[in-house]
């Protein structure tokens, strides 16, 4: 087991991990895609309505091969960590209007078009440091 450690960083390790990681979402996007089940082929869109957005969201973690291409960049461990924290919460808010047609239910028009604003917006304003606005005033 030493001698794994002696040539390799474990920033490779965590490269290849993020690798199969990327793998594995594009496998599921692909089988999401292309597979439904016999009965529920006909209607699909009325039976999962959410398909094409699961599609996508298994296949957007390709957006973090950029670390996979560079481990011991700072900038690219940085996105790396930040990515699900900003990704997940829209994509689960995305889907469940999506899924559960809020649209339809609450009887408000373009619902779908404003789910990722609202998760997004939110984040975005928690994320504002207070201090760095103060300093700059004073």
């Amino acid at each position: 087991m030493e001698l794994s450690t002696c040539f390799a960083s474990p920033e490779i390790y965590y490269s290849l991990a993020c690798f199969t990681y990327i793998l594995s979402g594009v496998f599921g996007a692909i089988i999401r895609w292309r597979h439904m089940c016999h009965p529920y082929s006909e209607q699909g869109d009325y039976f999962y309505p959410a398909r094409r957005q699961v599609t996508f969201f298994y296949g957007a973690v390709v957006l973090q091969f950029p670390y996979v291409l560079c481990p011991s960049d700072p900038d690219a461990w940085f996105f790396a960590r930040s990515f699900g924290i900003i990704f997940y919460p829209i994509c689960f808010a995305v889907l469940f209007f999506r899924y559960f047609r809020m649209n339809n239910i609450c009887n408000i028009q373009g619902l779908n078009k404003k789910a990722p604003l609202q998760p997004t917006l939110h984040l975005a304003l928690s994320s504002f440091d207070c201090d760095v606005f103060l300093c700059n005033i004073s």
